[in-house]
């Protein structure tokens, strides 16, 4: 059966022990707080693992399923103002106070 390799997103065999495209090991712990590698979003994103973070959000690596290419997914994901934990839920939880509920929604916009 054929699977995606979560770092590179090149359809492998399921029981390759290393990616024969991008050859590292097919074994990959999500953070909590990150988007599970093979979430699907929007109907067009495929998610693999995340490239970067930062203060304001994560870069995923991922592929537009229509056109069958490789994109940056990038996530607003403000350090301490949301959190997810992907173990319960994709959603993110917001922060309980105010002003930090209207930072969130202006960086949002």
């Amino acid at each position: 059966m054929k699977i995606d390799c979560v770092y590179c997103l090149e359809p492998i065999n399921e029981n390759e022990p290393k990616c024969p495209h991008c050859g590292k090991e097919l074994h990959y712990d999500t953070p909590t707080h990150h988007i599970t590698p093979g979430t699907i979003l929007n109907n067009k994103y495929l998610i693999g693992t995340a490239l970067g973070q930062g203060g304001f959000g994560i870069t995923y690596i991922g592929r537009d399923v229509n056109l069958d290419i490789r994109v940056a997914v990038k996530e607003y994901f403000p350090s301490g103002y949301v959190n997810r934990n992907n173990t319960v839920s994709m959603s993110l939880q917001e922060s309980a106070t105010k002003s930090r509920k209207d930072f969130f929604e202006k960086g949002k916009e």
